[in-house]
């Protein structure tokens, strides 16, 4: 099959104020209004590119991130691992963990090996029940962390490093451990490099959450064989296409326009991603993470922008959420994340019985009445003014998962120059981290214990 052919598909009909009505739709001129200012964050977005200041498309440009992978293989295949503990936080996890579910069996760890567990938090309870239930002789471990001072996956990693030398002696480490890190600097490269535990980078200016199509999402993704190439080449497809394309017919553009008018216009700052498949539910989660981190933030004036990201599940969520989107405030917008072609499908069967309320389902199958569901809903969204759109997959496989990474990736960044912030930062998170820093009695932090102690003293 032609690449062409398993291109991603996108339904924007109930985004248009002609279906939904012009308080809530947006009109072709409401487009045009803006098409000159993205056409501005378009050619800035080109020239940072070009001056190879836009690390998440430049990675894409040669092979150089598949051959220091393909470097560090061996260690992947050199036992038969029972088991894969990925160690991470963020955009160190979620990326991997959207790979893991949409590529992978649903029940992966049940059903073959290595399983892979993701261990993106560090709930003691949780962490340790994993810990003392794995046999380490078949166990590999990777650590991500770009600064090598996450507290949560440093504090993790140690334990893991205690644990490892402890089941099997000290020079197991290097046997058992990949770690994922800055090339040259930060406290876990020093770690990789004095006990010779076998490593990949992270690219210096790839933030973790646009960090999927690096090592950071790769390696876990190689480990539990994913094609990793043909994931890489839908994403180099879709780059190639956007660069060649006329900006306002790239989909990213588009899209990152439509979402931009819906918050600054049309007052529907909270945004519902909403994934018809359990399989494209976790990549809900790390499109939530990549939105909120880069586009919640505050202007040079000091007024802060940013829509709210929300994940949701059909057709589970019809029936606890879809109350609210239809009848509720109408101040959201409704991403559909679809799959056209189900991998498997079943046929109900008809009850030999007459039962009239049910014959109807008989003949059917599983899928159309998923599709049937998905559709229903957009369509009585869309009847209730409530703007919405779908963004198809064909087929679910590497190479449109691939194209997805990049084509949000993309829309953040093109996003990001609408509302004239920084995309790739995070300031809002750093003064939670140092504050955590001053109560777990790290040096040098005490100022910043003391503030979460005079808010702690307040009482009503």
């Amino acid at each position: 099959m032609h690449q062409s052919a398993v291109s991603l598909e996108f339904d924007w009909s109930f985004f248009d104020s002609q279906v939904i009505g012009k308080d809530h739709g947006v009109s072709k001129e409401e487009l045009e209004k803006y098409s000159n200012q993205a056409e501005k964050v378009w050619k800035k977005l080109i020239e940072d590119k070009e001056r190879s200041q836009l690390a998440f498309w430049n990675i894409l440009e040669n092979d150089l991130v598949l051959a220091e992978i393909r470097n560090i293989e061996q260690v992947v295949r050199k036992k038969d691992w029972e088991n894969v503990i990925l160690l991470g936080i963020g955009g160190s996890a979620l990326g991997a963990m959207a790979i893991f579910r949409a590529l992978r069996h649903p029940f992966h760890n049940l059903e073959a090996k290595p399983r892979l567990f993701i261990m993106d938090n560090i709930d003691p309870v949780t962490f340790l029940s994993l810990l003392d239930m794995i046999n380490w002789e078949r166990t590999l471990v990777i650590a991500i962390s770009k600064s090598g001072t996450t507290a949560e996956t440093m504090s993790q990693f140690l334990i893991v490093l205690d644990r490892i030398k402890k089941k099997l002696g000290a020079s197991s480490v290097r046997d058992q451990v990949i770690v994922i890190t800055d090339p040259e600097k930060g406290i876990l490269r020093s770690i990789a490099r004095s006990t010779d535990i076998p490593s990949c980078s992270v690219p210096p200016l790839l933030g973790g959450r646009f960090s999927v199509l690096s090592p950071v999402g790769l390696v876990p993704a190689l480990c539990v064989g994913v094609d990793i190439e043909m994931l890489w080449q839908g994403a180099v497809w879709a780059a190639k296409r956007a660069g060649d394309n006329h900006f306002m017919d790239n989909p990213s553009v588009k899209m990152g326009l439509y979402q931009f008018i819906f918050d600054s216009e049309k007052k529907k700052p909270i945004h519902v991603y909403w994934a018809y498949s359990d399989a494209l539910y976790p990549l809900s989660d790390w499109i939530r993470q990549l939105i909120a981190e880069s586009l919640g933030k505050k202007r040079a004036d000091g007024t802060s922008v940013g829509i709210t990201p929300i994940k949701a599940l059909g057709v589970t969520d019809q029936h606890s959420q879809l109350q609210l989107y239809r009848e509720g405030p109408n101040d959201k917008v409704i991403i559909f994340l679809g799959v056209k072609s189900w991998e498997r499908d079943v046929e109900i069967p008809s009850l030999e019985e007459s039962v009239g309320s049910l014959e109807y389902l008989g003949g059917h199958t599983l899928g159309e009445l998923f599709h049937a569901e998905q559709r229903a809903t957009a369509c009585a969204l869309a009847e209730a003014g409530r703007p919405n759109m779908t963004l198809w997959f064909p087929v679910l496989n590497a190479f449109t998962l691939g194209q997805a990474f990049f084509m949000f990736e993309l829309q953040t960044a093109f996003m990001g120059g609408l509302y004239g912030i920084n995309p790739f930062d995070q300031p809002g998170v750093e003064l939670s981290k140092l504050m955590t820093y001053g109560l777990m009695g790290r040096k040098g932090f005490e100022e910043y214990a003391a503030i979460v102690e005079k808010f702690g003293s307040w009482k009503r």
